[in-house]
């Protein structure tokens, strides 16, 4: 790795005002480690959808390890609590896999200027209102991005696994 080339892109990166942090991994070890804004390495920081890709991974390594079964699991099995007598029949058919595809068949986040978002972001229970959340679509049908279906797949590996996926 060139000397020159990681400096220029360390120093592009301060330049950019908008990177707070930026670590550059080589064959296992930290090569550069830099902070910029205020920033350090404690400091906790919003990482917005990089989330996601990790997510992905956990449960991907939940599935491997046996803590879930297979990619049809049904998300209800894991929240009989949220089960009610007038619940949409539909809701019974969401699986895992659903959710890791954005296709649970809620209102995508940028479809209603964000007001799901900002609905489901302020309620005091987020799984209890994304899946009282009205499907506009049958689970599978069409992928709608919305934060909150990686909100009920974290709670899913949570309790399958016994261990926060914060950890």
């Amino acid at each position: 790795m060139s000397p020159q080339l990681l400096d220029s892109a360390l120093t592009r990166a301060q330049s950019s005002g908008f990177i707070d942090g930026l670590l550059v991994i080589r064959n296992g070890y930290i090569v550069a480690e830099r902070y910029y804004n205020g920033h350090d390495r404690l400091q906790p920081h919003n990482v917005m959808s990089v989330s996601k890709s990790f997510l992905s991974a956990i449960t991907g390594i939940a599935l491997d390890q046996g803590y879930l079964d297979d990619w049809d699991v049904k998300m209800l099995d894991y929240f009989p609590e949220y089960i009610y007598s007038d619940i949409d029949p539909r809701k019974y058919d969401i699986t895992l896999r659903h959710l890791l595809t954005m296709r649970m068949g809620i209102r995508g986040e940028a479809e209603d200027n964000y007001q799901v978002y900002h609905q489901l972001y302020t309620s005091e229970n987020w799984i209890k209102s994304t899946i009282e959340e009205p499907l506009v679509s049958d689970p599978g049908e069409r992928m709608r991005y919305n934060t909150f279906q990686t909100h009920l797949l974290s709670a899913i590996i949570t309790k399958a696994t016994s261990q926060s996926t914060l950890d």
